[in-house]
Formats: structure tokens, sequence, C-alpha cells
């Protein structure tokens, strides 16, 4: 089934390849701001394929903030030669089964925190049921490490609260701090 640009099936979620296609094409080399808002767009939409995309999407969405000038360096090129990388893999999210136990795995850096959500197939595999990631703000960025992996934890916690509230197994968390250990 398709819907919305992606496509559905046997319990996974994909991006339409007709999509793919044309994220593939598009110019590395850009040349305004509005170019620049257009394929945060389009690859923004396939945020929940992209492992870390507030990461990777850092040098393209400085290019945003009010008072910068615009100007197209290797890092930019290389950010979004990335991004399109990854989405040109044809990435496969894992519809999420609520009787099966949940796996989430947070991270933090010094600029952007991320989750993973996974879940167990029947072969005992981790399989990806989606991504969530966001930059931090200057306060945020003040933080300590200890702050900023337990803000990743929330943040996680938070986005998939739909999926992992009233679950009947206890929901598995990971984070790579050794402070959080003891929460």
């Amino acid at each position: 089934m398709e819907f919305l640009g992606f496509q559905v099936r046997n319990r996974q979620v994909r991006v339409d390849p007709s999509k793919i296609s044309r994220i593939k094409d598009w110019p590395l080399k850009l040349k305004n701001i509005k170019q620049v808002r257009q394929i945060l767009g389009v690859l923004g939409y396939q945020h929940a394929f992209i492992s870390g995309y507030a990461q990777k999407a850092k040098p393209l969405t400085n290019l945003l903030k009010k008072g910068v000038k615009f100007f197209w360096d290797d890092m930019c090129k290389e950010a979004l030669k990335s991004l399109i990388r990854y989405v040109a893999k044809d990435p496969v999210l894992e519809a999420p089964q609520s009787n099966l136990p949940y796996k989430l795995e947070t991270d933090a850096s010094a600029y952007g925190i991320g989750a993973v959500l996974f879940q167990k197939d029947k072969r005992g595999k981790h399989k990806a049921i989606g991504y969530a990631s966001r930059s931090l703000n200057q306060a945020e960025r003040n933080y300590d490490i200890w702050d900023r992996e337990f803000l990743g934890l929330i943040f996680g916690l938070t986005y998939w609260q739909h999926l992992l509230c009233g679950t009947k197994e206890p929901v598995q968390v990971y984070v790579d701090h050794a402070n959080l250990l003891h929460y």
C-alpha cells in the first residue's frame, strides 16, 4: 500500500522508490536559502528513517540561522551527501507490535540528542521502529554531559510515549553514560 510517500507492506515501512530517485538526483551544490529549505523539507519528511538526522543536517540548518551569510562549503556538501546517501540505501522501519518488548537507545553529543526505538523480530534480531533526533539549543549545549545524556533519555521516552506507555513488557533502555545507570 502506498501512503503519503511511503510504502507499507508486510509490517514494514519504506520510502517510496520514486521519491528516493528524485532525492538522489538533487544537486549537491545549493545556491541559496530557498534551496536549502526545500531539501531540508524533503529530507526532514524522511527523518524517521535517518539515524542522527539532526546531527547530520547541522551544517545545513546553520545556514538558516538569522544573521548568517549564505556560504556553501565542503561541510555543507558532505552533510547533504550523507543525508541523501542514507535515504538512497532504502532504509526500512518495522511497524511496532504492542505485544513485543521495546528497546530504546539514546545518546547525546555537544550539539544534539538522538534516540532509536527497536523491537526484536522472530529470529531475535533487533529491527528499528524509528529514529528521532534534534539539535540542542544554546542553553542546552552548556549542560554537563550527564545532563545532556539524561535529556536524550527524556527526549526518547517522550518522543515514543504513545508506544511505550501501557506496554505489558518492560521497556529496555540503553544509555552510554555510567552515571545514568543508577536512575
